[in-house]
């Protein structure tokens, strides 16, 4: 399989905040293919994916033409469920031909609680999803993107990145 002729990312929670603007740095100034993961508000990420897809085409007409366009998608996925980081990575790879080059795992969640309250805090759930937004998935994210990046590596020594930004959603 030929080398995609822009690099592929992936940024986890990317439709809002600190996500989008990696993902708009990544997309607009890097000219990389970005696959934007939301959870909840698809009207947001595909707000975000309009957003890119505009901004690269005035710059086209503005004569600045690449031989060829990123990719700019969004792709629904519980990043607090394994199986659904894995399908979230499958279907990027898939979009991209079977190449994926950077991941930038964002998510993280945290349900604000009245701290001087012991019985508000002490919500098992609430513990939980925390502990598995803001801990496992960036470990799952990384194992399931593994394969991907090291390919890229293979192909352009030292290019893959994967990078772990906790950015707690509250709730």
């Amino acid at each position: 399989m030929a080398a995609p002729t822009r690099k592929v990312a992936l940024v986890t929670a990317g439709s809002a905040g600190l996500g989008a603007a990696i993902a708009r740095v990544l997309a607009l100034d890097l000219g990389m293919s970005v696959t934007i993961n939301y959870n909840s508000n698809a009207d947001r990420a595909e707000a975000l994916v309009q957003e890119l897809q505009d901004v690269w085409a005035a710059r086209q007409a503005a004569g600045t033409k690449q031989v060829t366009s990123p990719v700019f998608h969004a792709i629904r996925a519980d990043i607090s469920k394994r199986s659904e980081i894995v399908r979230l990575v499958d279907e990027t790879t898939a979009a991209s031909g079977g190449f994926l080059d950077v991941v930038v795992s964002n998510v993280g969640w945290t349900r604000m609680r009245e701290f001087s309250n012991l019985e508000d805090g002490v919500d098992e759930e609430d513990w939980d999803r925390c502990f598995g937004a803001n801990v496992k998935a960036h470990l799952w994210i990384f194992h399931a993107a593994k394969k991907w990046l090291e390919e890229s590596s293979a192909r352009d020594e030292g290019s893959a990145v994967f990078h772990c930004w906790l950015q707690a959603e509250r709730e």
